[in-house]
């Protein structure tokens, strides 16, 4: 397992000794620093993420607060004269997150739009509050253990520089994995003990106690009339631009993910047109991955010829699955699936210069991908548009998405149901009996006590859809960007009335529309994109012989998710080629007993060293 730089902080205080003290002693150099004072010590490998905090120290130290933070603010001119404070405009964005917190405290996300994680000891109150961007696209984790408050926006650097405060697994959130999407949504992680903090919360403590408290959320009531779509176009494309420009701001080159889908190919063409406009002042370069078997070349090159990107191609047949692990805290279908490929990521971005990168991903749920159950029905049945209910309802039903089961019991009543508007896959075999109830009550949870942020199940539904899809980030490069996930634009996407989204049989209608003239036409008609997913399968195959020794089954076996031989079998034949009735559940279960098996490995390989080490 291949271990990557941990960026970001992790602070460890002993609850009793939560007093502001005067003196911090601050030793290291460059990017790494530990600062300590009385029962507080403070980690953080920092990145500047933007020109303005190329030469800034962590932590920021004022006279009211001490601030450990990753990421950027995007919105720092409003913030500046918002607070009567030009200067801000022009100072690191500690600074800003800093003044920030002067003024609206643990509000502190509700105003500052970006991408960040920070915490923050507060001498004026005496209490300690950390919190992350609304949308969470920087994770914040906390626990308590043995008398200490531990935070952190990465897990790596927490285990790196406490190592005691590793805890066992938790093995009761392995439900939440097979449930979703490999994202557990109720804020527990695998590690037993450590949370993660809510979307648009905060995370206030005094002593041992920790409290989440709501910052921000979407209003609910929020609808944003238009009187042509043309407007409504033309809004989406000057928040589309606001949100790249804001990611673009770099003090080095930037990388771009330019798969030849939709989501990379618009985040990578509105990039060239903002730097060939002379906006951005530093290079974007391409980064693209090819395959045999699903090829995705064309697309790509029509975007690189229309605005001359300098591109990267991986062959993807050199670089498969399972050839390398990513070291993760956190088991995610990423590491495996793309392993081989972030290392050589990382190589070719180190070669560069380069530490940020911009991706596509958060796009799929806001823009309506092909497949998605149209619950907006229910919507429009409630609101007695009864004629454009009629009419949607019939032509999905001509054109064979959804049968007429579906669209009345799901899309017409409403429903939460990730899975809503098809039949659910059964449950392999090897799933045991008791798991399969505890996947049950998850689902049910999911559904029914889950606190909600809109009262409409299609409004729900798509937010909480665009959050469960924003992979944790970090592993490929220490400043990955969501250029989709920039809050302005998800909260015009969730006010926007549904005949601007959707379109019986058609996907990203809102895209297809508006980007005329800035995608290539190639690319902006395109029908759906191939998956990867055969080279998963590949990838296993070719690497058995060197993992079999731990993909065996015995790690989720033990923990009572799996039943042996049965889904030994399973991984047989995936090895063959085929992922068995519910390739979800197939995945699922592949990373994560490939994941385990790795960290057994790992615990066993430092177990050996430390017995190694004469008394």
């Amino acid at each position: 397992m291949e271990n990557t730089t941990a960026y970001g902080f992790a602070i460890s205080v002993r609850g009793s000794e939560l007093r502001q003290p005067q003196a911090f002693r601050r030793v290291g150099d460059g990017e790494f620093s530990q600062t300590t004072t009385e029962g507080v010590v403070i980690a953080v490998r920092h990145y500047p993420a933007t020109p303005e905090s190329a030469s800034e120290e962590q932590p920021v130290i004022t006279a009211s607060t001490v601030l450990a933070y990753e990421g950027r603010v995007d919105n720092r001119e409003e913030i500046a004269y918002a607070l009567g404070q030009p200067r801000l405009a022009h100072l690191p964005d500690g600074a800003v997150l800093a003044a920030a917190y002067d003024a609206w405290g643990p509000k502190l996300s509700a105003k500052t739009i970006g991408e960040y994680a920070y915490v923050v000891f507060d001498r004026r109150t005496q209490r300690l509050v950390a919190g992350q961007d609304s949308l969470g696209v920087r994770r914040l984790f906390y626990c308590t253990a043995a008398g200490r408050v531990l935070i952190t926006s990465n897990l790596r650097l927490l285990f790196q520089q406490f190592p005691e405060a590793r805890p066992s697994y938790d093995r009761e959130v392995l439900r939440e994995y097979f449930a979703g999407t490999m994202s557990p949504w109720s804020g527990r992680t695998i590690w037993r003990g450590i949370r993660e903090l809510g979307r648009g919360k905060v995370l206030v403590g005094r002593g041992n106690e920790l409290e989440e408290q709501t910052a921000w959320q979407p209003d609910p009531d929020r609808r944003q009339r238009f009187k042509s779509s043309e407007d409504v176009d033309e809004v989406f494309r000057t928040l589309l631009f606001g949100a790249v420009r804001a990611a673009l701001r770099s003090p080095g080159p930037v990388l771009c993910d330019l798969s030849g889908g939709y989501d990379s190919s618009t985040i990578c063409s509105v990039a060239a047109l903002l730097t060939q406009a002379g906006e951005n002042r530093k290079p974007i370069i391409g980064w693209s991955i090819v395959s045999q078997r699903s090829d995705e070349s064309a697309f790509q090159d029509a975007v690189r010829r229309q605005y001359q990107i300098d591109s990267h191609v991986l062959d993807l047949g050199s670089h498969l699955p399972f050839q390398t692990f990513t070291d993760t805290e956190i088991p995610t279908g990423g590491f495996i699936q793309l392993g081989a490929v972030e290392r050589a990521m990382r190589e070719f971005a180190r070669a560069r210069g380069i530490r940020s990168r911009l991706t596509g991903q958060a796009a799929d749920a806001l823009f309506n991908k092909t497949g998605a159950a149209p619950v907006y029905l229910s919507d429009w049945l409630r609101e007695r548009r009864i004629g454009a209910w009629a009419r949607h309802f019939m032509a999905y039903l001509m054109g064979g998405s959804f049968n007429a089961w579906h669209l009345l019991r799901d899309c017409t009543v409403g429903t939460l149901d990730m899975h809503a508007g098809r039949f659910r896959e059964p449950m392999p075999n090897w799933v045991t009996v008791r798991f399969r109830e505890e996947i049950r009550q998850a689902d049910y949870e999911f559904l029914h006590t889950r606190p909600r942020a809109f009262r409409s199940d299609a409004r729900e539904r798509l937010y909480r859809s665009t959050l469960c899809f924003m992979p944790y980030i970090g592993r490929s490069l220490p400043d990955e960007r969501m250029p989709f996930a920039y809050r302005p634009l998800v909260e015009f996407i969730l006010g926007l009335d549904w005949e601007h989204i959707v379109r019986p049989n058609e996907d990203r209608l809102l895209m297809r529309r508006s980007l005329r003239g800035i995608l290539p036409e190639a690319v902006r008609t395109r029908g759906g994109q191939t998956a990867f997913g055969a080279a998963l399968l590949q990838g296993l195959r070719v690497a058995w012989p060197r993992i079999s020794h731990f993909v065996t089954g015995d790690q989720l076996a033990e923990l009572g998710v799996v039943e042996r031989k049965p889904f030994q079998r399973a991984l047989d034949a995936m090895r063959a080629g085929y992922s068995g009735p519910n390739t979800q559940f197939s995945n699922t279960a592949l990373y994560l007993e490939t994941w385990l098996g790795l960290k057994a490995l790992s615990i066993n390989k430092r177990t050996n060293q430390s017995d190694a080490i004469p008394a």
